[in-house]
């Protein structure tokens, strides 16, 4: 993906806003945005992670993982929040360094997904190039 085409996508859009997801496994993804604004762009790499399945179970092995790599991503700048058990985690890129921070964060968690994440979902191979 580049960041011309994402942010073509957001003017576009009618919102100013663009999101592609990359990859996703179980209860995490990773995806890539941008925001067209009136002087410049911004762009942003998000990692969400689900803390609690729909089905109301828990697997405290998963939550430990999703609290390590949330911790993880804290220590990398992301921004963290959370709302109805969905944990967002953002981080700004500058123009330019969106495909490299994206690449650099897919396969940082699909490298160790087997042990961060319930195997319930279906994985992908990690691409930076679309879903």
């Amino acid at each position: 993906m580049e960041e011309d085409e994402i942010l073509r996508e957001a003017v576009a859009s009618g919102q100013g806003e663009a999101y592609r997801v990359l990859w996703r496994r179980g209860g995490v993804q990773v995806g890539v945005g941008a925001k067209s604004g009136r002087k410049e762009a911004a762009f942003f790499v998000e990692v969400t992670v689900q803390l609690c399945p729909g089905d109301g179970g828990l697997d405290l092995a998963a939550l430990d993982g999703s609290v390590k790599l949330l911790n993880l991503l804290r220590s990398m700048g992301y921004s963290i929040s959370c709302r109805d058990g969905l944990v967002d985690c953002e981080l700004p890129v500058k123009a330019g360094g969106l495909k490299k921070e994206a690449g650099i964060m897919v396969r940082r968690i699909s490298s160790s997904a087997g042990r961060r994440v319930p195997r319930s979902g279906r994985g992908r191979p990690p691409s930076i190039n679309g879903p």
